[in-house]
């Protein structure tokens, strides 16, 4: 004799089946997002340290200028091809800065590096302001930075919140010449 089917029991069993499937499919779309937010994480890492990494190249290939008056003795010599500045440097080392690239002819940008990150990869202390010596380098740095050609009629790039220099005209006190 057989035994009555119990459509009750194998409805449940169904239904259990139907829900362990579903979990699985919703842990597997979990883990998928996962690592996709795993992957942009790294991506954006990876592009915010390639500019790090072009500044070891530099420090290893000694053409680069690091600390304040480093970058000042560069300038006088014409060899600084850009400047950057640390996020926390202060205004009166960014005043400075500026006025070097200016004296060079050069670039002087503002990166999100803070002195501890441009510190760690010079090993250097904490230096706020670093200068790069060869123009190829210096053009793959704004590159991997984002802001090649930015500011290409103006020495100085916009990248924070701190005021920009003072235009040379402004710069240059005014000398009131009398005749006679």
């Amino acid at each position: 004799m057989q035994e009555p089917v119990n459509h009750n029991n194998e409805a449940q069993l169904n239904e259990a089946q139907l829900n362990k499937a579903e979990l699985n499919e919703a842990q597997l779309n979990e883990a998928q997002l996962n690592e996709a937010q795993l992957n942009e994480a790294q991506l954006n890492e990876a592009q915010f340290n390639k500019p790090l990494r072009l500044l070891g190249m530099a420090k290893k290939a000694g053409l680069l200028a690091i600390g304040s008056d480093a970058v000042k003795a560069a300038a006088r010599t014409g060899k600084v091809k850009l400047v950057i500045l640390a996020s926390d440097v202060s205004q009166g080392s960014s005043r400075q800065a500026r006025y070097s690239a200016e004296e060079s002819q050069a670039l002087c940008i503002d990166t999100p590096y803070t002195k501890f990150d441009l510190g760690s990869i010079t090993g250097r202390g904490s230096p706020g302001t670093v200068a790069f010596l060869d123009k190829g380098l210096a053009e793959a740095f704004m590159k991997a930075l984002g802001t090649a050609q930015a500011g290409a009629g103006n020495n100085t790039v916009r990248a924070g919140a701190r005021p920009l220099r003072r235009d040379v005209e402004d710069a240059v006190p005014t000398i009131n010449k009398k005749g006679g």
